[in-house]
This record gives C-alpha cells, sequence and structure tokens, in this order.
C-alpha cells in the first residue's frame, strides 16, 4: 500500500496597506453629512454611520439608526440601515403617502404598510415596491379587498380568483 499524500497548505497572502479595509463607526448628531441622492437632489443625514477606508480612500456609510433629510426639516427616510441602504422604517412621500416596513435596494420588499393622502391603505408583502404577495387593501370609504382576512396580490393588483386580476389603484 501507498503512502498517501498530504494536501500542501496555501501559503497565506498578506495583505498590503492598500488591500486592508479600514471600519469606524460613528454618530452625526446634527444634520450636516451630505449626500447627493436620487436624481441629483442633495440630503443630509442624521445618525449612525460608518467610516471605510480601503486603498487610500474614504467612504461614509449610513449603518444603524438614522434618519435622511431633503428640503423639509421632517425626514422622509427614518429607521434602520445597513452598509447605506435602508432595510427597515418609514418612508413619507411629498405627497403625503406614508410606507413603514421592510425595504431592499432602496425598494419597498417584504412585509410593510402603505398609507395614501386619501387614507386608503394596504398591508401585506411587498416584491420590488409592488403589493405582492399576502395582504389586504382597504379603500378611503372602508371597503375591503378582500372582505375578510389576507388575500393574494401579484404585481400590484388584487387577485380575486373569481374575475382575474383587479387593479386598486
Amino acid at each position: 500500500m501507498g503512502k498517501s499524500k498530504k494536501p500542501e497548505a496555501e501559503p497565506e497572502l498578506e495583505e498590503s496597506e492598500e488591500q486592508k479595509e479600514v471600519v469606524k463607526l460613528g454618530l452625526i448628531s446634527e444634520p450636516g453629512f451630505v449626500l447627493d441622492g436620487d436624481a441629483g437632489v442633495q440630503e443630509s443625514y442624521v445618525g449612525e454611520f460608518r467610516e471605510v477606508t480601503k486603498g487610500g480612500e474614504k467612504r461614509i456609510e449610513r449603518h444603524g439608526q438614522g434618519a435622511a433629510f431633503r428640503a423639509s426639516p421632517r425626514p422622509y427616510l427614518e429607521g434602520e440601515w445597513a452598509f447605506d441602504e435602508m432595510v427597515q422604517g418609514t418612508f413619507r412621500a411629498a405627497s403625503g403617502a406614508v410606507y413603514v416596513g421592510d425595504f431592499r435596494a432602496g425598494v419597498f420588499h417584504g412585509q410593510g404598510t402603505y398609507t395614501w393622502p386619501d387614507g386608503a391603505r394596504y398591508q401585506g408583502a411587498w416584491n420590488g415596491s409592488k403589493m405582492h404577495g399576502e395582504g389586504f387593501y382597504e379603500d378611503a370609504r372602508g371597503a375591503r379587498y378582500p372582505p375578510a382576512g389576507t388575500g393574494t396580490f401579484v404585481d400590484g393588483k388584487y387577485d380575486s380568483g373569481v374575475s382575474g386580476l383587479v387593479e386598486l389603484r
């Protein structure tokens, strides 16, 4: 019988100073940290953050509890951030609509409640900022879809199970 050959361990690579990522955590207690938001709109941020330095370049990421502001003294995004993305919290639209729930990649995704300015609301599952999955919709007059419990929504429309998909908004 032959001897089994031991696998050779791969040599450890030393990280150069340029490859290392250095992370520092901090807290901004007054508006002042300014970001270029969507469509070049500037926003400021108050809350927890992390400063990441790698290869001599430094970037600031919203991370932890915080709030983002635009032209209004009231935050338009407020809640839990991770690696510069909102993951759970509240979005307030300029129209007066409010979403409270989960986010992924900057859109409503997961469980949440969206309330329109007229009082109509949807509570349930979201996918890509569309009502999608189990939930219910209640219009401004109090009519519910489905009438009791929860129903299925597909790409922003209610699946009545009878007449196909119904557009509610």
